[in-house]
């Protein structure tokens, strides 16, 4: 015989599940009482619980990506003004198997001598360099490296090479110049660092592009009688250095 399918009636004070051609039957489960139902939730809750410690401990133990390192790049350079002659200064920018750009100075050097004793030894070069950072914020630090060659006629003279720096989030103050003491006879190359700790926060892609200037100057002190002393820069480098996000 076609049996009706059961109905719910819901009470104030307890669930009852009733068949009205088979009250006997179990196949449904009945909950009778406050106590039945009260087991019933504190099992869900439990439940719940144990699901929701596991999906934490699943979140804690997955690994973060590594962030990828950032790329800075040193696109242009332009001579502003100085001793440095505009025909003289030349620029290639950085590339894959290059880190740093490179300025080429053809003449950019301090001199005197038994027959020129001022009037050459002190020169200046203004220019400036832009960097093309990525969409975030970006610290490191900016290295300018200058290569040439040194020589001093004896121990009364010296030589300094000091730059002037301008870069937006700069910190710090400029490194301290360069300096050389006599004799250092025959020439000598050198290669020097600085390095100019920098945070960049780079927003907008019309943000990007980042201009460094520099105002440098090259002197060399009197020498003694018959001595010739100068300093030329022949070369100058400029990257990032570890650049990380922040």
């Amino acid at each position: 015989m076609y049996k009706t399918r059961p109905t719910f009636q819901l009470h104030s004070h307890s669930f009852h599940i009733l068949n009205q051609h088979n009250t006997s039957s179990n196949r449904y489960p009945i909950l009778t009482s406050h106590k039945s139902l009260n087991q019933y939730l504190l099992k869900m809750q439990s439940i719940i619980a144990l699901t929701i410690s596991g999906l934490a401990l699943t979140t804690a133990m997955t690994v973060e990506p590594r962030q990828a390192t950032p790329v800075v790049n040193v696109i242009s350079a332009r001579r502003l003004d100085g001793d440095c002659p505009a025909g003289s200064f030349t620029f290639t920018p950085n590339n894959a198997d290059r880190p740093f750009g490179t300025i080429v100075f053809g003449n950019y050097t301090a001199f005197v001598g038994p027959k020129d004793q001022s009037s050459s030894r002190e020169r200046f070069c203004n220019f400036e360099v832009v960097l093309q950072f990525p969409r975030a914020c970006t610290k490191g630090d900016l290295l300018v490296q200058p290569r040439g060659f040194v020589q001093l006629g004896d121990a009364r003279t010296t030589a300094t090479f000091s730059s002037a720096n301008v870069l937006p989030g700069k910190i710090g103050q400029d490194p301290a110049a360069l300096s050389w003491t006599g004799p250092l006879v025959p020439e000598q190359n050198y290669v020097r660092n600085w390095q100019l700790p920098f945070q960049e926060d780079i927003r907008n892609e019309n943000e990007r592009n980042i201009v460094y200037a520099a105002r440098t100057r090259i002197f060399v002190t009197q020498p003694g009688p018959n001595q010739e002393s100068f300093l030329t820069v022949d070369s100058l480098d400029i990257g990032v250095l570890n650049p990380t996000t922040c």
